[in-house]
């Protein structure tokens, strides 16, 4: 039994320096441009119906940067950059295919642009470009007959969607997009 442990113990000991340097998807550190350290959303635009998302957006936004960068979160006049987040969609499907069929699992999608300003020029530091998040779930019984009804399991889903959006804007940088 012990020439196991120590055989455990040396493979795992011998592996470990391979590791060094690497770094999950959406834990990578991200290094803001210019050498930018002071932010402020400045904007979020949601032309959508759910008005949840802008707040639930910011509060993503903040928490992601915040965790994976060097990023003080700053008032306006005290900011190197400006932030503008700009949803383009926010969109809720499920695939019913003809009249009697129910829909088992729906899909949530958010595509947004995320941009990056100098609060002293007004010019364009960085941008994400298009960024799609997605999210999924599966419709309670109680929102099998309505369809695109939403519940808790809808929100839980936009929220996932969010999140991976504002993980793969963060991703971006990291890739010194």
């Amino acid at each position: 039994m012990k020439d196991y442990r120590l055989f455990f113990l040396v493979l795992f000991v011998s592996v470990l320096p391979l590791s060094c340097g690497y770094n999950f998807v959406g834990g990578a550190p991200i290094s803001l441009p210019q050498g930018v350290q002071n932010l402020y959303i400045s904007s979020v635009e949601n032309p959508t119906q759910e008005a949840w998302l802008e707040s639930y957006l910011r509060s993503a936004f903040h928490d992601e940067f915040a965790r994976r960068g060097r990023v003080n979160w700053v008032s306006e006049d005290q900011a190197q950059a400006l932030v503008n987040i700009e949803i383009q969609r926010f969109r809720t499907a499920d695939s019913l295919t003809r009249q009697r069929d129910r829909t088992v699992k729906a899909d949530v999608s958010i595509t947004m642009e995320v941009k990056m300003l100098s609060a002293e020029t007004g010019e364009l530091i960085w941008s994400s470009g298009n960024i799609t998040g997605r999210g999924s779930y599966f419709l309670a019984a109680e929102d099998v007959s309505a369809p695109g009804a939403p519940g808790p399991e809808q929100r839980r889903a936009s929220e996932e969607a969010v999140d991976d959006a504002v993980t793969r804007a963060a991703d971006r940088l990291g890739d010194g997009f």
